[in-house]
């Protein structure tokens, strides 16, 4: 018998090597609350990759009052302002984990669309609109993101 797969993301609120803002059973939890049904028979390994790169692309943001809770963390994610994740920032991961899983690497063509003005809310964003959509009002300078 092969041995249980371990998880490796690591979700602890303001950590050092945290790179995740959810855990992977949390992640299942709320994907299947969502009704996100690309999630039945993906193993954990594959959900725990698109949960981390999910994390990457949500952290390629610049967000408002981005000053860290906590000096050494790794994430965005507490914030001075709320110190506590917003449980958006995890909804929003799980979206876009969800995306992935489904579509593959992101291809913002697919959903902006080949006439979006970049002055269009999520223009250039490595976001899918579900995902976006949740962080809109966290995001600094909509349509903006990290070079």
């Amino acid at each position: 018998m092969a041995d249980p797969y371990e998880s490796i993301l690591k979700d602890t609120e303001s950590g050092a090597d945290s790179n995740s803002y959810i855990s992977l059973s949390e992640a299942k939890t709320l994907a299947a609350q969502m009704g996100l049904a690309s999630w039945t028979g993906k193993t954990d390994q594959q959900i725990d990759q698109a949960l981390l790169r999910a994390c990457i692309e949500i952290e390629a943001h610049r967000f408002h009052n981005a000053v860290k809770d906590v000096a050494a963390q790794a994430l965005t994610f507490p914030r001075k302002v709320d110190y506590a994740t917003p449980d958006v920032v995890r909804l929003a991961q799980v979206y876009q984990a969800d995306w992935l899983m489904v579509n593959g690497e992101a291809d913002r063509k697919q959903w902006e669309g080949a006439k979006a003005s970049p002055m269009d809310a999520g223009v250039g964003s490595p976001l899918c609109p579900r995902a976006f959509t949740v962080l809109a009002k966290l995001i600094s300078r909509v349509g903006s993101f990290k070079d």
